[in-house]
């Protein structure tokens, strides 16, 4: 068997786009939520059901000129913990990470070193997000 792509792979980062079907509706609702009114959406699900080729399908299909100015987070969540407060504590970690590297293009280390206190936050981190 050559050239065969097995469709219920788990193995999605390689998969065509042209071979993610049937999400027309989630991408109407992405497209309506993001681009049309700069909502910011948690796309949540079981483990599966296919969250990340949903957002790789959003994704290719945004204009370049709208893709510049959208910020796309992945997250594995299996290994977030069940706690609320840890939780919100992850999220908002990997949402300033991203902000950190993908918007003010710094590298993620400088971030690591500037959050060791509270203090250092306000100094560090609050300056380049202002």
């Amino acid at each position: 068997m050559t050239d065969y792509v097995n469709p219920f792979s788990l193995d999605t980062s390689r998969l065509p786009l042209d071979r993610i079907v049937d999400r027309d509706r989630q991408i109407d609702f992405l497209n309506e939520r993001v681009i049309g009114n700069n909502e910011n959406v948690l796309v949540t699900g079981p483990f599966g059901i296919g969250k990340t080729c949903l957002l790789r399908k959003f994704r290719g299909g945004l204009p370049e000129r709208v893709a510049e100015h959208t910020l796309l987070i992945e997250m594995e969540m299996r290994r977030l913990s069940a706690d609320a407060s840890d939780f919100l504590s992850d999220v908002l970690l990997k949402l300033l990470g991203s902000f950190w590297e993908e918007v003010l293009e710094r590298p993620y280390s400088d971030l690591i070193k500037a959050v060791t206190s509270p203090a250092d936050v306000r100094e560090h981190v609050m300056p380049q997000v202002k």
